[in-house]
Parts: structure tokens; C-alpha cells; sequence
């Protein structure tokens, strides 16, 4: 199951809301993909789906 959230993220004091999917079942596990401006959580989707039969992806 995915499921849609948002994280409250403090940058320089201020929340920053950021989008994040949730998938799988299992130990945890962060997934970030590249800190550029044209990275989106989707470019992770594939790997989550490969890790979400034992894993909790974030």
C-alpha cells in the first residue's frame, strides 16, 4: 500500500512542507534521491517497489 504525506521539515527556523511517499511493510527505510532542483520523489518509486516486500520505505 502507498500512501501520500507530508513531513514538516525546519529549515533556517522556518516548516517546510515536502511531500513523501510511504510503501511497504518492515524495517524502515529512507529513501532520498539527488539534492538538485529537478529531483522528485518519483525517480525512488521503482526502488521502493523492489524494497517494499520487506521494507518500510519513506
Amino acid at each position: 500500500m502507498r500512501e501520500t504525506l507530508t513531513l514538516d521539515l525546519m529549515v533556517a527556523g522556518h516548516a517546510v512542507p515536502t511531500p513523501c511517499d510511504r510503501v511497504g511493510s518492515g524495517a524502515d527505510v529512507l529513501l532520498l534521491p539527488a539534492l538538485s532542483t529537478i529531483a522528485s520523489r518519483a525517480e525512488m518509486a521503482g526502488l521502493a517497489a523492489r524494497l517494499a516486500a520487506d521494507h518500510r520505505c519513506l
